[in-house]
Formats: structure tokens, C-alpha cells, sequence
């Protein structure tokens, strides 16, 4: 994943769009401080996420499906039970 600093927006707008959208149609991150601020995703691969055209999924938590919220939090357990 292809990452921005915050400052580098108004100079690189271009790189950032070219990035996005790539073949790969990868994220991308901005980032300010050095921390993950904002993900930048063609609308190609946005609609593919929401209409489940991929083997990922992208949902709103207040939509959740109890199955992937359950698998969420055992995820989330794990992972900082493992810090």
C-alpha cells in the first residue's frame, strides 16, 4: 500500500489519484505524523468491496453481520493478547 504524508496532498494530488487508481487498484494511505489517517480507494474497487464482487468485503460496523462482528472481536482479542 502506497502511503502519503498529509503535506504532500497539495503537491503530489496526481501521484496520489495515479496510485489509487493503478492496476491494482491498491488503497492508499494518508498519513500525518507518521499515523494512518485516511484511505484512498478508486470508486471501481469501493463498489466491488460494497456489492461483495470480491473476496473482500467492506461493510459499515453499525451493519455488521453478528457472524463477521464475532470474528471481529476474536480478532481484535487476539491480536492484542499476542502484544
Amino acid at each position: 500500500m502506497k502511503r502519503f504524508q498529509a503535506k504532500d496532498l497539495t503537491r503530489n494530488i496526481a501521484d496520489l489519484w495515479t496510485a489509487a487508481t493503478g492496476a491494482t487498484l491498491a488503497p492508499v494511505t494518508n498519513t500525518k505524523h507518521r499515523r494512518s489517517r485516511f484511505v484512498v480507494i478508486s470508486v471501481e474497487r469501493n463498489e466491488a468491496l460494497l456489492d461483495g464482487r470480491s473476496s473482500q468485503v467492506s461493510v459499515d460496523i453499525t451493519n455488521m453481520p453478528d457472524e463477521l462482528g464475532e470474528l471481529f472481536g476474536k480478532g481484535v482479542e487476539q491480536h492484542f493478547r499476542n502484544k
